[in-house]
């Protein structure tokens, strides 16, 4: 059985071009939640292929508007293909109170230009099954 509120929802978000962010990092956009809910994966997706090295994409719980708690990342050694989904790696601190945001980080190597790119964020309501 399965309730509406659990059923994995989708958000994506676009950025538009972001202009060598540099190793300390931009926070170029963000989602709120209604509701507290559980990341359970996140996906970019860049126009233009960006070479290893030259980007770091993190994901950062904006609760309180710290915005320092680390969510996911997709670190500088990989490679983004251009139209190609790239995975994030999520980590433990993936569950999100009412209200809080979802920041995106960018972090470059002083070089980067990035034409635009999307995030995409897939939550559920809540917490999985068998994880009170």
């Amino acid at each position: 059985m399965s309730f509406p509120a659990m059923n994995t929802q989708s958000v994506t978000l676009h950025v538009g071009a972001v202009t060598d962010p540099g190793s300390g990092g931009l926070k170029v956009g963000f989602f709120e939640l209604a509701r507290a809910a559980t990341i359970v994966d996140a996906y970019a997706y860049v126009r233009t292929a960006v070479g290893a090295g030259t980007i770091s994409l993190i994901l950062l719980d904006g609760a309180a508007g710290a915005g320092t708690d680390g969510i996911g990342t997709i670190g500088t050694a990989t490679a983004l293909s251009a139209n190609t989904p790239a995975a994030f790696t999520m980590g433990a601190n993936n569950a999100l109170d009412a209200g809080d945001c979802v920041l995106v980080q960018v972090k470059g190597d002083g070089t980067l230009d990035l034409v635009d790119f999307e995030v995409q964020l897939d939550y559920i309501y809540g917490k999985p099954a068998g994880e009170a």
